[in-house]
């Protein structure tokens, strides 16, 4: 389910992405708030890349759950299963963010304005 959850805040954000910084609603971070230019590449980022993890995670765990119980036939508990989704669910929130906060160091400077590279 939490993963689901993920797909759809990533949906929202998507949809209806945040027009201006604010402390309420979108991805935040110092790096993401430095100017408009970082808030709109850091949440459209954030809106695909929760998408993206929010169904590979849910893919995952299902798959998982799956392959224990028909092809090993085990039955774990409800407990085991709930950690196994939090620690996909952590491990997913981690790569979204690594990746968008690499990707602003990466392109903007330090007053938030995009790097031009050469070729």
């Amino acid at each position: 389910m939490s993963h689901v959850v993920l797909i759809l805040t990533g949906i929202l954000l998507w949809r209806i992405p945040p027009k201006n910084i604010n402390s309420i609603y979108g991805y935040r971070t110092r790096l993401a708030s430095r100017s408009i230019a970082t808030w709109k590449y850091a949440n459209d980022r954030c809106a695909k890349l929760l998408i993206i993890v929010g169904a590979s995670g849910f893919l995952f765990v299902t798959l998982v759950y799956l392959f224990s119980y028909f092809v090993f036939k085990i039955q774990y508990s409800d407990d085991f299963w709930g950690i196994i989704v939090l620690a996909v669910l952590i491990i997913s929130l981690t790569i979204v963010i690594t990746i968008i906060q690499f990707e602003l160091k990466a392109k903007f400077d330090d007053k938030g304005k995009f790097i031009k590279r050469g070729h």
